[in-house]
């Protein structure tokens, strides 16, 4: 065999080799999930209460100043954290918190995690990672996009604004939830 031969072989090994570890590591990450019966819900401040919303805002996100004859104006909160996260765990809270919800919740066996944080893009989320270890939850999530968009470095950022997620998931001993873009 060739030199040239040798070398597109070993490529091709280790990007099969490369392809099967990412496989495994998307079936592990999704395994942890299934294991706590998580459901990701991306974006569900429509679902959320107004007060508590006024109550919660993030950080370097524009927020509406008023009502203004000649159109919206925008003011940009410098003084609250960058992100908010909050573990419900009971009734009496998710009422504080949600006028209604796409999921009937079961507080006997089912919590939800609120994460709330600062983005510039419109485009959906999904969780990519999820682990409990002595209580601390570590939620990884990504913007869901195209390979096409991904060749050709589309940005369609909008001004910084709240976005909130939900997990509901099962009863746990969660202490801390800890959520990381990828």
């Amino acid at each position: 065999m060739t030199n040239k031969k040798v070398l597109k072989l070993a490529v091709l090994g280790a990007a099969l080799v490369c392809l099967l570890v990412c496989a495994v590591g998307v079936l592990v990450a999704c395994n942890e999930a299934k294991k706590y019966h998580a459901e990701f819900y991306d974006d569900v401040e429509e679902f959320m209460n107004d007060e508590f919303l006024k109550e919660n805002r993030v950080g370097q996100a524009f927020y509406p100043a008023g009502d203004f004859s000649g159109g919206q104006e925008y003011i940009k909160d410098e003084t609250s954290p960058s992100a908010r996260t909050f573990i419900v765990t009971n009734k009496e809270e998710y009422v504080q918190i949600f006028d209604e919800f796409p999921e009937k919740i079961d507080f006997t066996n089912q919590l939800i995690i609120v994460y709330m944080f600062v983005t510039t893009t419109p485009r959906n989320f999904e969780m990519t990672d999820l682990s409990l270890k002595e209580g601390v939850l570590r939620v990884s999530y990504k913007v869901e996009m195209s390979i096409g968009d991904r060749l050709h470095s589309i940005k369609d950022d909008v001004m910084a604004y709240r976005r909130c997620f939900a997990l509901v998931m099962d009863k746990t001993d969660i202490t801390t939830a800890e959520f990381e873009e990828r």
